[in-house]
């Protein structure tokens, strides 16, 4: 088996390196892959990440795997869970919080002169998460912006 989680948006030739995984790949041998989903994480077409060549849709990346040479692909998403959800909004308001210079000023002196280090704040927890089988990949569309925001796929060579 061949793992790949977030690889193939950082590459200007992901496809170059798809057919490479399906060479390596014994008769049988699985690839599973992780990439942002487009339809989430980019959906106007810009790009937020500097490092991301390009970002893929479920039929762009079922496209990609085809040309590589991959059968049998299952597509997966990787999504919030409710509680999730919430733990993120409230992630992003204790970050605001931080990152005001008072409270920054107060933890570097608590670090100075007493040793204390700060942790995450809210640290993500797999209960955050859940991983859904697309078994229709229009599911990807009508869910929008409300779909998986990391598309995994399983296919066999």
């Amino acid at each position: 088996a061949i793992v790949s989680f977030e690889t193939v948006e950082h590459l200007p030739r992901p496809d170059d390196f798809l057919k490479s995984c399906h060479r390596a790949l014994a008769a049988g041998g699985q690839l599973i892959i992780s990439t942002p989903n487009q339809l989430v994480s980019s959906p106007d077409g810009s790009l937020d990440w500097e490092f991301h060549e390009k970002e893929y849709n479920p039929l762009e990346l079922l496209a990609l795997l085809h040309q590589a040479g991959f059968t049998g692909i299952a597509l997966y998403g990787q999504r919030y869970t409710p509680i999730g959800k919430l733990r993120e909004q409230m992630r992003a308001e204790l970050n605001i919080l931080h990152s005001n210079p008072f409270v920054r000023f107060g933890k570097w002196i608590q670090k100075t002169f007493r040793g204390h280090h700060s942790h995450a704040i809210l640290p993500e927890q797999p209960v955050d998460f859940e991983i859904l089988h697309y078994q229709d990949i229009d599911t990807f569309y009508k869910e929008g912006l409300q779909g998986p925001f990391v598309l995994i796929a399983v296919c066999k060579k």
